[in-house]
């Protein structure tokens, strides 16, 4: 399902060989892919498809750089198109990491990160949509990866989420943001430009370094190495800080749309919950003024706790 996702940007070939002619529309010259309405099952099906879907793109580039004004193409630099077409050759090209990653060759001898390959955007928001688009494949493609490799390779307690609907959770919402059209992608085509600059110039992650540094403590571990420890409650808590800071941040620079679309993203994505595990939350509720926190900082995080709580609760009755 997440390779129609960039396809709205190319709406994607006819005959390689033939001539581009402007008088005609492009899509009576490239011929679209059965692929980009029906997902396969199978990679054999795939892989048979990829002639079709490289000559697809190929054709999109040819025609807008021939036919098209500079604001009217798909995308406004050519590096584009080419970045496109590698990504697709990459999934087509029998033992890449890309073709296995789509057919679900998941190596469990072998860590993660080096078969699931994160994406720029988990580091820079960028400014215009057509790049954000342009990373939409490889956002579906690595959390689909993690997924399968958690659910393949660790045990429950190892695994990022304890419940596998969590894994479709937050799949399906980096799914809505990336489909064209859907109420959160409206949100990021209106909002992308704000939340690149508010998240470039933000002070949440120094203001969260300022918090943690009076708990630091300095351990050796040899004569010669040492470490620095952070007590899990406070690590917990300056997640939730950070959190509370980006989320008004946002708010104050972006309006409620926006702010409605990044607790969107906290609640689907659940990292304050997956950086405050159960004991790291022992006792944190109770001595809560033990910390010197902001009346609204407070409030925030009595809020989180007792939500985190109630989860807690309903989970031990489920089970």
């Amino acid at each position: 399902m997440w390779i129609i996702l960039v396809l709205p940007l190319l709406s994607v070939v006819k005959d390689i060989a033939g001539e581009i002619d402007c008088d005609k529309h492009f899509f009576d010259q490239c011929q679209r892919p059965k692929l980009f309405d029906e997902i396969p099952n199978e990679i054999e099906v795939f892989t048979a498809s990829c002639p079709g879907i490289l000559a697809y793109i190929k054709c999109v580039k040819d025609f807008d750089m021939k036919c098209q004004e500079e604001d009217k193409r798909r995308f406004s630099q050519e590096q584009k198109y080419d970045d496109l077409y590698a990504l697709f050759d990459g999934m087509c090209k029998e033992g890449t990491a890309l073709n296995k990653g789509y057919a679900g060759e998941i190596d469990c001898n072998m860590p993660y990160y080096e078969q699931c390959h994160s994406t720029k955007l988990f580091r820079e928001i960028p400014r215009e949509m057509e790049d954000f688009m342009a990373s939409c494949p490889g956002l579906l493609s690595y959390t689909k990866c993690v997924t399968d490799y958690d659910i393949k390779c660790l045990k429950d307690d190892e695994r990022r989420f304890k419940q596998l609907e969590k894994y479709e959770n937050l799949y399906s919402f980096f799914d809505e943001v990336c489909k064209e059209g859907s109420a959160l992608n409206e949100v990021v085509k209106t909002k992308l430009r704000c939340f690149n600059e508010t998240f470039s110039n933000t002070n949440c992650n120094q203001e969260r370094e300022d918090f943690l540094n009076p708990y630091e403590t300095e351990i050796q571990l040899d004569e010669f190495t040492t470490t620095h420890v952070i007590p899990e409650r406070v690590h917990c808590l300056s997640e939730m800080l950070e959190a509370k800071c980006i989320v008004d941040d946002i708010t104050k620079n972006c309006g409620l749309r926006a702010k409605r679309l990044i607790g969107e993203f906290y609640r689907r994505t659940e990292l304050i919950d997956l950086s405050c595990p159960p004991h790291y939350r022992e006792g944190l509720l109770e001595d809560i003024d033990e910390f010197n926190l902001t009346e609204d900082q407070k409030s925030f995080a009595i809020s989180e706790l007792l939500r985190m709580k109630v989860i807690d609760e309903v989970h031990l009755i489920h089970f």
